[in-house]
């Protein structure tokens, strides 16, 4: 599969992304912006509990917030040594959606290095479709090479090459009904 976008005679859009993990933040904001959320709903309900406290937990929030944030820089260093600094992920594109999936050797390297973990195994999370129909809010972060579609509560994350980005995006928002334009 090639880096630059082909259509192939069945005319399904393909391509391959190969992503620094040491230079992108996408990883990192990614897994921090949902461990942030759901501290500020556990920090939420105990200044609930507590409304004279509020200033501890306030505080308390703020030191467990550095904590979290030097743990999840950690925690995608350590993921980033696993995969030798590179994720790389092959997508396919058609009229009716998108899908993400993990490169093969990838996802054969986390199977094993989880094979006694059972949920992982179960949900095979190596390939993700997002049906365009569903998709109700496209993020365009161009500077990163990053089209995130949103269904329900599940994102897909659509990494394209600097080169292909606006045929990417512009056949994304033609196809996605459900979207304020």
């Amino acid at each position: 599969m090639d880096d630059r976008i082909t259509r192939g005679s069945d005319g399904v859009y393909r391509w391959r992304y190969e992503m620094s993990l040491l230079k992108s933040p996408v990883i990192f904001f990614s897994v921090w912006k949902i461990l942030f959320w759901i501290s500020v709903g556990i920090f939420g309900f105990m200044a609930l509990l507590d409304l004279k406290g509020i200033l501890h937990i306030l505080k308390a929030f703020a030191i467990f917030q550095l904590g979290m944030t030097v743990m999840v820089w950690i925690g995608c260093a350590v993921y980033a040594l696993f995969f030798g600094g590179r994720y790389c992920v092959e997508f396919e594109m058609d009229d009716t959606g998108v899908t993400h999936r993990q490169d093969a050797q990838q996802a054969a390297k986390v199977q094993k290095a989880l094979r006694y973990q059972y949920t992982y195994r179960a949900s095979g999370h190596t390939e993700m479709r997002t049906g365009f129909a569903r998709v109700t809010a496209v993020k365009v972060r161009r500077r990163w090479h990053l089209i995130t579609l949103r269904e329900g509560i599940e994102t897909n994350q659509v990494y394209v090459p600097e080169e292909d980005f606006d045929l990417v995006l512009d056949h994304i928002l033609s196809h996605c009904d459900q979207i304020k334009k």
